[in-house]
């Protein structure tokens, strides 16, 4: 069994927020004169870096995310089937 220190979960997911935000950022820049909504790549992307280093710096708001993702998450999972 893998044990990873309580934290260590919640800045992983942190991270991979923030990772998604910058990769969102780029995604619009590179592609904006292709794809016409361009814009809301871009306000996603920025949105999720602002979410991503707001997790990092409070572990509460982490942990809370968590917790609403997953429910959300299995609700929807299991709605579909």
């Amino acid at each position: 069994m893998i044990y990873w220190k309580k934290s260590a979960s919640y800045n992983l997911f942190s991270a991979l927020i923030l990772a998604s935000g910058i990769a969102n950022l780029i995604f619009s820049i590179k592609n904006r004169a292709v794809i016409e909504g361009w814009g809301w790549y871009l306000i996603i992307g920025i949105f999720e870096i602002l979410v991503g280093l707001a997790m990092i710096f409070q572990p509460g708001l982490a942990m809370t995310t968590v917790v609403i993702f997953s429910g959300f998450f299995s609700c929807i999972l299991f709605t579909v089937k």
